[in-house]
């Protein structure tokens, strides 16, 4: 992020609707690649690449949005937002959705057919329609009204897992954020402060930069690791404290680990820091272009029997938190080839039977190599 994100006369950091443009010329490419003539998507990280309009992020049936390749997007919004949506997306063909969450049978059908007519109506003649995802109440209802579903959200993995220039820069600015976080993390951490504390003092700096969405767990149980529930225990001298900062900005994401300890780290601290580090670091040396995520997964070694699964771990990051590509116990059957402009996030975890550190980078992926995103101190407190 080299100018910040406010847009002037002279500078435009982000180019929104150079972004919109190139993602959508991204999912068509795709599209064509995979022979498929329209796509259906009800995820609201898929609706806003395809639009530009992050709505409501509800996981539910809510809203939808239409592509193909001639025509669209087109967004069916939720009734109660349709209005400010409207005004604030001028570019984009709104119109108001059915509420599919709470139809029941005989109107799923009418919604169904109706689909099927607007995709005659837009030009597309075949059967070849994707969709991101089609829950259980909705296969009988397509099925009936004759349209064949593909798997669209395959698709929509492949044209987000490359990043645009614009998608880049947001990218930076989100991970730097985290920097923020940490450093006020360690400004409040000392021995009696609460975990629920430290959260707080995060989400505060980070609700004042324009962070949204902000989640993520900091522990001072360090292992068995636990990042589900941020508590009220009070940290004590000698603990490691994991900090796992994710958060969107303006819809893009970091995922972004550090490690602290109050007070001054022990020696066999230090050596779980070191065996941590020296993981992370084997692993990233194998993200270039042309690799692939088993060479990345042969040295993050995630076990097959699962029992460490997100522990060792490599995953894309952009409008969500975990995409395509991932590293794992399955890239060995199933390798993705790692290309540039993707946006990374790889992470490891070391312990002894009391304590761990987790370490995690978030990079981009260079013509030759990589470059480190995330630029904040490694392990300052282990060092």
């Amino acid at each position: 992020m080299s100018q910040g994100l406010i847009n002037t006369e002279w500078a435009n950091p982000v180019n929104y609707e150079r972004m919109r443009k190139e993602r959508l010329a991204r999912v068509r490419s795709v599209m064509t690649e995979h022979q498929m003539e329209a796509l259906v998507c009800f995820g609201s990280e898929n609706i806003k690449y395809m639009t530009g309009i992050l709505g409501i992020p509800v996981p539910k049936l809510f809203r939808y949005g239409i592509l193909t390749l001639d025509n669209g997007p087109i967004l069916y919004e939720l009734g109660g937002d349709i209005g400010r949506v409207k005004e604030n997306a001028p570019w984009c063909d709104i119109r108001i959705a059915v509420p599919i969450q709470f139809v029941g049978k005989q109107e799923l059908l009418l919604w169904a057919v109706g689909l099927k007519r607007i995709f005659s109506e837009l030009g597309v003649k075949g059967t070849t329609i994707g969709f991101d995802q089609i829950p259980f109440k909705l296969w009988g209802a397509l099925k009936e009204a004759g349209v064949e579903a593909q798997d669209g959200g395959s698709v929509v993995a492949i044209a987000r897992a490359v990043k645009t220039v614009d998608e880049i820069e947001l990218i930076r600015a989100s991970v730097a954020l985290a920097e923020v976080a940490f450093e006020e993390a360690r400004r409040v951490l000392r021995p009696g402060v609460r975990e629920c504390d430290i959260q707080a003092a995060m989400a505060k700096v980070l609700f004042e930069r324009g962070a949204e969405m902000v989640r993520g767990v900091c522990t001072a149980r360090s292992y068995p690791y636990w990042r589900t529930v941020t508590s009220e225990r009070q940290v004590r001298a000698g603990d490691i404290l994991i900090i796992d900062r994710v958060h969107l900005y303006k819809g893009y994401g970091c995922d972004h680990v550090r490690s602290f300890v109050c007070g001054k780290a022990s020696v066999r601290q230090k050596d779980i820091y070191k065996r941590c580090k020296a993981h992370l670091q084997a692993a990233l040396d194998q993200v270039k272009p042309g690799n692939t995520t088993a060479d990345v997964q042969a040295k993050l070694g995630d076990p097959e029997d699962y029992s460490q699964h997100s522990l060792q771990f490599g995953h894309g990051i952009g409008l969500d938190i975990h995409e395509s590509p991932t590293m794992d116990c399955f890239s060995t059957k199933d390798p993705a080839v790692i290309k540039p402009n993707m946006t990374l996030a790889v992470e490891t975890y070391a312990h002894d039977e009391t304590q761990g550190v987790r370490l995690e980078q978030n990079i981009l992926v260079t013509e030759d190599g990589y470059e480190l995103l995330s630029t904040y101190p490694l392990g300052e407190d282990f060092e």
